[in-house]
């Protein structure tokens, strides 16, 4: 037998290409089946032949046809077993039907043989099928900044990058309003074509500045979807005004109190902010008349003074009124800033500092202000125990708890102590922390303690009748409380005690104990003893030998971590402080 191997031609006819087997003679008394073409390619023709061919001397027997592979492709009329005498013919005529993904699909056209060479005969099928491809660009649209009824256009160029037609939905804009198209693009994209969308902003009359929304285009089947996200800013005064309200807290009857009410423009055109004028008691003033506040844009502020003299000792103590202006902040034409004092008729000076005791039992000053610490002395009635925590009332008077249950007054003048009455153990709680928290319409302190034998627990205790009245539980453990002449009530939970590791920041429900807001102040060294107190809008925490600061307007609700974090501001070697009292006649706000 001659010619055992043989070679391929591969011609190319009216963009499709054929391969061909160019094979030996054959011998005599053989069939010799041969196929012309032995691949199909009918991506733009979809029905084609292939012709089978006897170039032996004996007939050929042809059968068993099948189609292996996607089943869009099939043969017209298919035969059973045929025959083809020496130099005999047959073409059978192969289709591809269907469309969509996946587009490219591929078969084997298969027949048995008695050709000795050849006992299965194979022709491979393919189909590559036109595809849509969508893309857009740019990957996001920027408007320019606009004043109020300003128009920007911009173009989102859409393509088809594939091999068929694009049919598409509808394009849909979502988010701000302000957004519109001027022109669509049609629903239908040729391969390879490209088209435009117009889309338009308009600036609004009205707040917020900043505007955002999206552009969506799809395919009819929705296979592709595409979006691109808009964004755009309006030129309009947007004002910020705080404190809001603003409050003095209690102030020192005869004593005169400063705040400045800040006015910020976090909008992008000039805030021009008049007729500020005070509709409010007596006592409240404006040092300065304000005139009018030209505020620039993205950030600009203007301060408005304010000042309540505590000059009237007659009821009632709290006093309110208004502050009123009028901007071109579209949603504020006209402001209103409440008001608030109280003359505090039992405030003394040695109420406006921050007292605090060590482990040791020295008591000392300690001067926000000036961030000084003078020490006053050694508390008389250490005994056993050591100082656990403290607190400060109205009076100035100060209320030291030891380890073992006791509780002490201390003048804050000598560090002498008085022993009290109060019996340890009510309620589970022998040493505790403290913080009291003033009411305006009473002009009264109420003395909270927490920690206790479950470290959660929470109550009142009634620095005349030295009685607890447990509340409830709260979620800081082992907690100092921080009250505050606005009527705030914060615990601290030191960072050993916590689950995260952290030191954590709670607002207290007075009434329950509920925490209404939770902020985490991790960037606080927690090593050693603690404490915190409230002054001049922050809070103290004393570490050991170190104090940090935290301001209040960093504390946001909702937010884990203060917006600027904790300051180390003052050192004092070798104090150990466990405790630290301060009046409700402190000041409020500054600091």
């Amino acid at each position: 037998m001659r010619g055992a191997l043989f070679s391929l031609l591969v011609l190319t006819a009216c963009g499709r290409s054929l391969v061909f087997e160019e094979l030996p003679v054959p011998a005599p008394g053989v069939c010799a089946v041969r196929v012309e073409p032995t691949s199909l390619d009918l991506s733009t023709d979809r029905e084609q032949l292939v012709r089978f061919t006897n170039a032996g001397t004996t007939a050929c027997t042809l059968g068993g046809l099948t189609v292996r592979g996607d089943r869009g492709f099939s043969v017209t009329n298919p035969p059973g077993t045929f025959t083809l005498a020496p130099a005999g013919e047959r073409e059978l005529e192969v289709t591809f039907r269907g469309d969509g993904a996946p587009f490219e699909r591929n078969a084997q056209l298969q027949l048995t043989s008695n050709d000795p060479l050849r006992p299965q005969v194979e022709v491979k099928l393919a189909v590559r099928l036109p595809r849509c491809a969508l893309e857009v660009s740019p990957a996001m649209v920027t408007f320019t900044p606009q004043r109020p009824s300003g128009i920007d256009t911009k173009n989102v160029v859409v393509r088809n990058r594939g091999t068929g037609e694009c049919t598409l939905k509808q394009p849909t804009l979502t988010g701000d309003p302000s957004f519109a198209f001027v022109t669509a693009p049609p629903l239908s994209i040729a391969p390879g074509a490209a088209v435009q969308v117009q889309l338009r902003f308009v600036g609004p009359s009205q707040g917020p500045t900043e505007r955002t929304g999206a552009l969506q285009v799809s395919t009819l089947d929705g296979a592709q979807l595409k979006e691109v996200p808009l964004e755009a800013k309006v030129m309009l005064c947007e004002l910020s005004v705080r404190p809001n309200p603003f409050d003095f807290g209690n102030v020192a009857l005869n004593t005169t109190a400063n705040g400045a009410l800040t006015f910020t423009n976090v909008g992008l055109d000039t805030c021009v902010v008049s007729g500020i004028t005070l509709m409010a008691d007596r006592l409240f003033s404006l040092p300065v008349t304000p005139g009018v506040l030209m505020i620039p844009p993205s950030g600009g502020t203007r301060d408005v003074q304010i000042r309540f003299s505590a000059f009237d000792s007659a009821p009632p103590h709290l006093r309110t009124g208004t502050l009123r202006f009028t901007s071109n902040d579209p949603a504020l034409r006209t402001g209103e800033v409440p008001l608030r004092g109280f003359v505090s008729t039992v405030c003394t000076e040695a109420g406006q500092y921050i007292y605090t005791i060590d482990s040791a039992g020295t008591f000392s000053r300690f001067d926000p202000a000036n961030l000084t610490s003078t020490t006053i002395g050694t508390l008389s009635c250490m005994s056993g125990s050591s100082p656990f925590s403290m607190n400060l009332d109205q009076n100035a008077t100060a209320w030291v708890v030891f380890g073992d249950g006791k509780l002490f007054k201390v003048d804050v003048a000598t560090a002498a102590c008085t022993p009290t009455s109060f019996v340890a153990g009510q309620s589970g709680f022998t040493g505790f922390g403290m913080g009291s928290l003033f009411d305006a319409m009473t002009g009264r302190d109420t003395h909270y303690i927490s920690g206790g034998a479950n470290d959660h627990s929470f109550a009142t205790l009634d620095l005349t009748t030295l009685m607890v009245r447990r509340i409830g539980d709260i979620d800081a453990p082992r907690a100092e409380l921080a009250g505050t002449g606005d009527g705030q009530l914060w615990a601290y939970a030191p960072a050993f005690a916590t689950d995260t590791g952290n030191p954590f920041l709670d607002r207290l429900d007075p009434v329950t104990g509920a925490t209404l807001e939770h902020h985490e102040l991790s960037d606080i060294d927690s090593n050693g003893g603690y404490a915190i107190k409230f002054w001049g809008g922050a809070f103290y925490v004393f570490i050991g030998s170190d104090v940090w600061k935290v301001q209040r307007s960093s504390l946001v609700p909702g937010m884990l971590e203060p917006t600027s974090p904790p300051t180390k501001v003052f050192t004092r070697p070798g104090l150990q402080v466990v405790g630290a009292g301060v009046s409700t006649c402190a000041p409020v706000m500054g600091g």
